[in-house]
């Protein structure tokens, strides 16, 4: 992500910041290394966050990446992908654009009016660089995301599995 990040700097999107926020889950050591390569570029490490901090970032978000599974051959590997995605759905919930890797339940959570799926960094910078510089598109994908986030929701869930029952 931070080198797609710095792809979309490149190519002169400089109004923008990336925030990588989650549990930590490799070492300081990688951490740090982590942090090195984002150096001069707006991007910040929000490592551990409480679950309302991070409602609060996908408030202030305008796209939401993921990319649990990068690199990962999920048909060899499907416990390396996201299975769900319910962080990719708080987002959306909050109104963030979702441009999140093709690959596990994040297939079933997007549709097209909702966002985007990404295969390789070149997808994710071309599909970022498309939404940020097409604001009438990322606002109607941010007012259909929050709605499409409702087909995940507890009351949907019943509904439907109280139809599959009958």
């Amino acid at each position: 992500l931070i080198d797609a990040f710095k792809k979309l700097y490149q190519l002169g999107i400089k109004n923008w910041e990336l925030i990588l926020a989650g549990g930590q889950v490799g070492s300081d050591s990688q951490l740090r290394d982590l942090q090195k390569m984002a150096k001069g570029y707006p991007i910040k490490f929000e490592v551990n966050p409480s679950f309302d901090k991070l409602k609060t970032l996908y408030g202030q978000s305008t796209l939401y990446w993921h990319a649990s599974g990068f690199g990962v051959d999920e048909i060899l590997n499907p416990e390396a992908v996201e299975h769900f995605g319910i962080a990719t759905v708080e987002a959306m919930s909050a109104g963030a654009v979702p441009v999140v890797i093709n690959k596990g339940g994040q297939k079933e959570i997007i549709d097209s009016d909702s966002g985007f799926l990404w295969d390789n960094l070149s997808d994710l910078v071309e599909i970022s660089q498309k939404l940020i510089t097409k604001p009438k598109l990322i606002n109607q994908l941010a007012k259909n995301a929050p709605i499409r986030a409702q087909r995940f929701n507890l009351e949907h869930f019943h509904q439907t599995f109280l139809t599959l029952l009958k």
